[in-house]
C-alpha cells in the first residue's frame, strides 16, 4: 500500500504537536508521566518518517517528474522528525 505523502506529513505534524504539548506540560508541572508520553510518541514520528522516505524514493524512481514535490515533502518530514527529537530532549530533561 502506498503512503499518501500529505496525510503522512499531517499525521507527523499532529504527533509532533502532541509531543510538544506533553513535554511542555511535563516541564511546567514536573510531570514524569507526561514526559514519558512525549518520548513514546517520538517512536511513531520516527517510524512514519522512515516509511515516508522510502515511499518518496520509490515515487521519484517511478516518475522523475515528481522529484521536486517529493524532495519538498522529504524536507518537511525531516523537519518534523527533528522537532520530535528536540521535544524528546526536553522531555528527557524532566526525567533526568
Amino acid at each position: 500500500r502506498r503512503l499518501d505523502r500529505y496525510q503522512t506529513l499531517a499525521k507527523m505534524a499532529q504527533l509532533a504537536c502532541a509531543m510538544l504539548e506533553e513535554a511542555l506540560g511535563a516541564l511546567l508541572e514536573s510531570n514524569t508521566e507526561k514526559a514519558r508520553r512525549a518520548i513514546e510518541l517520538d517512536a511513531e514520528v520516527d517510524s512514519l518518517c522512515r516509511d515516508l522516505m522510502l515511499e518518496l524514493l520509490a515515487q521519484m524512481q517511478d516518475n522523475p517528474r515528481h522529484i521536486r514535490a517529493c524532495v519538498a515533502a522529504q524536507s518537511v518530514a525531516l523537519a518534523l522528525e527533528r522537532i520530535g527529537d528536540h521535544t524528546t530532549n526536553l522531555a528527557e530533561r524532566v526525567l533526568f
